[in-house]
């Protein structure tokens, strides 16, 4: 509550993906869209990722190589790339450059964003186009002061 009242992006997120069971998972997924829910409809889920507007997202993630021995399975880390992106999409300018210097610390995203070049270009494309509005709007105004 105190953090939609601050307007915080919140970000809520199921560790250890493939750990436990699958049920278990889901109810927390459920638990975390409920959440979510109560401050802004769901408007739409990606690459694992559902997003309530500006206001915040779930998902799940499993930040390292997890191997299932009773299933003889081992499965790759998962989630975390979707979620940095899901969450630069979701921020508004101002906060975005902020998560973005945090991010250049991640080497790997960075590695595996350019292996995505669409969702990448679509990204810097949307922030060009918002810059571009911004600048836009702010010539105006000076103009209008003069």
């Amino acid at each position: 509550d105190e953090c939609m009242k601050k307007q915080i992006f919140c970000a809520l997120v199921c560790t250890n993906k493939w750990g436990g069971h699958k049920t278990q998972r889901d109810a927390v997924m459920h638990d975390f869209q409920g959440l979510l829910a109560n401050y802004h409809v769901k408007t739409r889920e990606e690459n694992g990722v559902i997003f309530f507007g500006n206001m915040g997202l779930c998902t799940t993630v499993n930040s390292q190589r997890y191997e299932d021995e009773d299933a003889g399975k081992t499965f790759e880390q998962s989630g975390v790339d979707e979620l940095i992106f899901g969450i630069m999409e979701s921020l508004d300018d101002e906060k975005v450059l902020q998560w973005c210097m945090v991010v250049f610390e991640n080497k790997p995203f960075w590695k595996n964003a350019f292996n995505l070049p669409g969702k990448l270009k679509a990204f810097w494309n949307k922030m060009v186009n918002r810059a571009r509005m911004t600048g836009t709007t702010s010539r105006k105004s000076r103009n209008n002061k003069d």
